[in-house]
């Protein structure tokens, strides 16, 4: 017998006579032949070799062909094996069965051998094809199954088709909790339509793709941070059959980013906006009154005799003067306003939209706020005040620094006048 597993044939037949000539022919056709001549024979081969495929005669001894062929299929193997039967009077009710059984094509005997060999070599091919789709699909299974990121299929009706276990593990959902049910259901009530949308245009081709940054709803009622990103399957005709969603979780990678976020642009002690993110929201507020050509007013601060503070009641009582004046100042502002720590003992308010009248207003509360505040240090109690300069932005002015140097110069008037007042820069007043 040759060795070549590929084109192994088990010839399962009773008759010596048959059984003999079919393997000559095959072999000196390039085959490699295992004989079976009975039916237990033939499945104990079948299970120990695993042949590409079974050349059975119907009338086999000991067990009947459609049994052994049926025993075949249901045998746990890796790769399809084509039975083709050897019959010498097939009836239409026998073929019925067979092919229930599992056999794959019929021969009639006396056989034409030339037509034998044509049907081997087409049983073959497909005996090949069909194991390759199966290491196909079997590859996709495992990697459905052991993706680390959740992963989702949806029909036209975007309902779930499938869902693999990280998805399940992710959501706090199983399969079958969810299969059939509507996706959207378990997108934040916010993004449910711009998902709809995004999931309807892939199915008319129109948005081939997709990365939508969006919330899951879990099992538990949480919600979590994903970004899902698309991508769909057409049929034989071109259209878009399913959507495929490939689906990670970025909670934590956007707990981070924010943490980061807040760290370069909040102030540690006082956690109002540092320097850099009032500049920042400055430098858009001066662009949008220059386009809508609104009013913005600047407030400059600085704390009296802060420098005192720290000496007599130490650094530790500064810090507490500076992180309840940052409380008592954004108690009394609007929420549009923005209020920042410029350094040291020194703040600043920007007023967007806003007249100098009110902004005036603004900066009377802030002081009459502030001293009002009340300080303790081992049974002392102390006071603090404010001086403010106020600088309203000018048609002359050419970026929001001029405005800020003239709060600047206002609030430095202020202190110069007695402290504890607001200073209206010279520039600014009408």
């Amino acid at each position: 017998m040759k060795e070549n597993h590929a084109r192994t044939i088990l010839v399962a037949v009773g008759d010596a006579g048959l059984r003999s000539v079919l393997c000559d022919f095959l072999e000196k056709n390039d085959y490699s032949v295992l004989e079976a001549k009975d039916g237990k024979e033939a499945i104990k081969i079948f299970e120990r070799l695993d042949p590409p495929l079974v050349l059975l005669e119907a009338d086999i001894p000991l067990i009947d062909g459609l049994e052994v062929a049926k025993i075949m299929r249901e045998l746990d193997r890796a790769e399809y094996s084509p039975v083709l039967m050897i019959t010498s009077d097939p009836q239409h009710s026998y073929i019925e069965h067979a092919f229930e059984a599992g056999v794959a094509d019929f021969i009639i005997n006396p056989i034409h051998l030339p037509l034998l060999q044509h049907k081997i070599e087409f049983l073959l091919k497909i005996s090949k094809n069909n194991y390759i789709t199966q290491q196909h699909e079997a590859y996709l299974k495992s990697l459905f199954q052991s993706l680390p990121l959740g992963y989702i299929s949806l029909d036209k009706a975007g309902c779930y088709r499938n869902v693999n276990p990280a998805w399940c593990k992710m959501s706090g959902y199983q399969s079958e909790q969810v299969i059939g049910t509507a996706c959207v259901e378990h997108i934040q009530a916010q993004s449910k339509l711009r998902f709809t949308d995004h999931i309807a245009l892939m199915f008319k081709g129109e948005n081939i793709s997709t990365n939508e940054e969006l919330q899951l709803l879990c099992c538990d009622g949480t919600l979590i941070d994903i970004e899902l990103n698309g991508h769909v399957t057409r049929d034989s005709s071109g259209k878009v059959s399913m959507v495929h969603c490939l689906i990670d979780d970025v909670t934590e990678r956007k707990r981070m980013q924010h943490v980061l976020h807040e760290m370069a642009t909040t102030d540690a002690l006082t956690g109002v906006c540092n320097r850099r993110a009032f500049l920042a929201a400055a430098e858009k507020a001066w662009k949008l009154s220059l386009r809508y050509k609104h009013p913005l007013n600047t407030l400059m601060i600085d704390i009296d005799h802060f420098k005192l503070i720290n000496d007599t009641y130490g650094h530790a009582k500064g810090d507490e003067v500076l992180k309840k004046l940052a409380d008592t100042c954004q108690q009394v502002m609007r929420e549009t306003d923005v209020f920042g720590r410029l350094g040291g003992e020194e703040f600043a308010v920007l007023y967007p939209e806003t007249n100098q009248q009110y902004a005036l207003l603004g900066a009377e509360r802030i002081r009459k706020a502030v001293e009002q505040l009340e300080f303790s240090s081992e049974g002392t109690l102390f006071h603090v005040t404010v001086s403010i300069g106020l600088a309203e932005k000018q048609a002359c002015d050419s970026s929001f620094d001029i405005v800020l140097q003239h709060a600047d110069a206002a609030l430095y008037r202020a202190k110069d006048s007695g402290r504890n007042q607001v200073q209206v820069s010279d520039g600014s007043k009408g």
